[in-house]
C-alpha cells in the first residue's frame, strides 16, 4: 500500500488547526505528563522569545520539569507576565530583556 493510499484510510483527524482556527493567545493546557524524568531539576535554561508563542510553551514545559528558567523577550510587560505565571505555578523564573535582531 502506498503512503498516499494509507493516508486516506482510518481517522481523518488532523493535529493542525482548521483553516479558520488559531493557536495564538493564551497557553493551552493539553494535559501532557512526562513519562520520563528528564533530570532537569536544578538546571537553568534560557529560551529566547519565550515571552509568547512557542517559546512560552517551551519555557512553561521546562519549568514544569523542574528547570529554573529565564524568560526572554524584547518588552518587559509580556516577559514579566510569563515569569509571573511560572512562579505562581510553583516554578522559578527570571526575566532577561533584549533585542536579538541582527543588524547589517
Amino acid at each position: 500500500m502506498s503512503a498516499k493510499s494509507a493516508a486516506g484510510r482510518g481517522s481523518t483527524r488532523s493535529n493542525r488547526p482548521s483553516a479558520g482556527g488559531s493557536l495564538s493567545g493564551a497557553a493551552v493546557d493539553v494535559g501532557i505528563t512526562s513519562a520520563v524524568d528528564l533530570e532537569l531539576s536544578g538546571r537553568r535554561a534560557l529560551i529566547t522569545g519565550s515571552s509568547g508563542g512557542i517559546g512560552a510553551a517551551i519555557v512553561e514545559r521546562l519549568a514544569l520539569e523542574g528547570c529554573e528558567v529565564i524568560v526572554h523577550g524584547r518588552r518587559r510587560e509580556p516577559a514579566a507576565a510569563q515569569a509571573q505565571r511560572i512562579e505562581q505555578a510553583g516554578g522559578h523564573a527570571e526575566v532577561l530583556l533584549g533585542d536579538l535582531t541582527v543588524v547589517g
